[in-house]
């Protein structure tokens, strides 16, 4: 794990979210202190503190630990196979997500 892009990501997302550190530190019952050495690569969060955290900011446990958002894969159906075309998501705390699918309608996609 690296420290400094883990706290580079954390301000980044707190900034997206216009919170302050304090705000932030309330919010996941830390201090704001703690937050500034996060974001100062000095530190990381605890784990305890990792799934708030995540909830906070809208990312996942994965990205806060890899200090980046996580690309998803489009499936290439000629091809067979996933790609990444630099698709990421973000669903706010607000938002609706839908997710349809019509992979039974295909006799090869679908098993017997």
């Amino acid at each position: 794990m690296n420290a400094q892009k883990i706290g580079e990501f954390i301000k980044e997302q707190r900034k997206l979210k216009s919170l302050t550190q304090k705000e932030l530190a309330d919010i996941i019952n830390c201090t704001d202190k703690a937050v500034s050495r996060w974001e100062t690569g000095r530190g990381i969060p605890e784990v305890s503190l990792l799934l708030p955290l995540s909830k906070a900011l809208d990312v996942t446990v994965n990205e806060l630990l890899s200090g980046e958002r996580i690309e998803l894969p489009i499936y290439n159906f000629k091809q067979g196979k996933s790609e990444y075309r630099g698709n990421y998501l973000q669903i706010g705390s607000n938002d609706i997500l839908v997710i349809e699918g019509i992979h039974c309608l295909n006799d090869r996609l679908t098993y017997k």
